[in-house]
């Protein structure tokens, strides 16, 4: 799947962080090899499927030296306040958290949608080893078994597709 050409942006909204970044391509057409090897970033590559699939085989491919994961598409910004969240109080958790949930919110076709009830609480940090990715095709969620606790920071979800794909997608 092609990514938008502000791959960069997306990469740059990760590296405050105190992590390694891990970009997962399948194949792609675009630029997103040369960006992310300019970044710095490891890159692995896989047939795309579904987002389920994609992520599940990323996640097989980690070292079990990885304390948490934060699962991120390339179409996803993280604010300043849920990185700093991030580097300040993951490693604070009890021992018995293995999953923080993010608000996440999207910008269609360059705004922010602000009614509807798209801002959704989803869980995309977790302890490695516990999440999973649902097997679903569209809208699929990262599952953990225990405790869960929510970070005040966002995840902006800048979808940068047309009103024809959106309404596509969901038909």
């Amino acid at each position: 799947k092609d990514v938008p050409d502000s791959l960069e942006l997306h990469i740059e909204s990760l590296q405050s962080l105190k992590a390694e970044i891990l970009v997962v391509d399948s194949f792609s057409t675009d630029h997103t090899i040369e960006i992310a090897r300019n970044s710095g970033v490891q890159i692995l590559q896989h047939e795309f499927l579904n987002h389920a699939n994609q992520f599940n085989w990323a996640l097989e491919q980690l070292n079990s030296n990885f304390d948490w994961v934060l699962r991120i598409d390339a179409d996803e910004v993280l604010t300043t306040e849920l990185c700093d969240e991030i580097n300040n109080r993951l490693s604070l958790l009890s021992s018995d958290v293995n999953g923080v949930l993010v608000r996440r919110n999207i910008i269609f076709q360059g705004k922010l949608i602000k009614y509807g009830g798209i801002k959704t609480k989803v869980l995309r940090l977790f302890r490695y080893g516990i999440g999973k990715c649902e097997n679903s095709w569209m809208d699929e969620h990262i599952k953990v078994a225990g405790k869960t606790i929510q970070f005040n920071g966002e995840l902006i979800d800048n979808n940068l597709h047309s009103l024809t794909w959106w309404i596509n997608k969901h038909n």
